[in-house]
């Protein structure tokens, strides 16, 4: 007879400072390995490390960023800020290969923005969502998203969005009410006249998604 193994301990909960090496190892480890932007354009861990280790100390401050947890481990994050956060300018260069996937973002963003700027104060920003491979396929993303939208609205917002760079995370974000508002294909995006992206086409494109709270 198979003894039955121990419950283990799941929360989710605000990432505060003292908790941003961790968050940075685990976003940089998970997105250099297998985000597909990420993956494409060859930024290593040490850039995202470098490029988060400038960006995280600003934006944890606002409370906004949740992380998934597993008997007290960081097993995922979703790394958030209010959509008017901008970074301390210590950020450029920090990612030599960047550049694509910020134009990319900027791109599917720039009609939003727009629309509705009245509005961005109230709105929260989901950029980085990164579950450690381990633990993947137990809800824990789903959670996740959903402990995020939570706080955010208990924060005074009404809105939050996200880059959803695959269908997995579309679906993710879709069933916790998330909408997509824009799409920039794969295919048909040109950073300097390169198809920078082109070998992701099979994947769609860049979703914004948004979901009011």
């Amino acid at each position: 007879m198979n003894a039955r193994k121990p419950r283990r301990n799941h929360s989710y909960d605000i990432v505060d400072s003292a908790q941003s090496g961790a968050a940075i190892e685990l976003i940089a480890r998970v997105f250099s390995q297998d985000e597909p932007l990420a993956v494409t354009v060859g930024q290593s861990r040490d850039e995202f490390a470098a490029m988060l280790g400038v960006f995280l100390p600003a934006a944890l401050p606002e409370g906004l960023t949740m992380g998934a947890f597993v008997d007290g481990e960081m097993v995922g994050i979703a790394l958030t800020t209010s959509f008017t956060f901008s970074p301390p300018p210590e950020i450029e260069g920090t990612s030599p290969n960047y550049p694509p996937i910020g134009a990319l973002i900027e791109a599917l963003e720039r009609n939003y923005e727009q629309e509705n700027a009245a509005r961005l104060d109230h709105c929260a920003h989901i950029h980085m969502l990164a579950i450690d491979r381990a633990v993947r396929g137990r809800g824990i993303a789903q959670k996740l998203v959903e402990a995020t939208a939570i706080n955010a609205r208990a924060k005074g917002f009404d809105a939050v969005v996200t880059d959803a760079t695959n269908p997995i995370s579309r679906r993710v974000f879709a069933r916790d009410g998330f909408a997509v508002l824009n799409e920039v294909r794969y295919d048909g995006f040109r950073f300097d006249g390169r198809a920078v992206f082109g070998d992701l086409a099979g994947q769609g494109g860049i979703a914004l998604m948004e979901k009011h709270l």
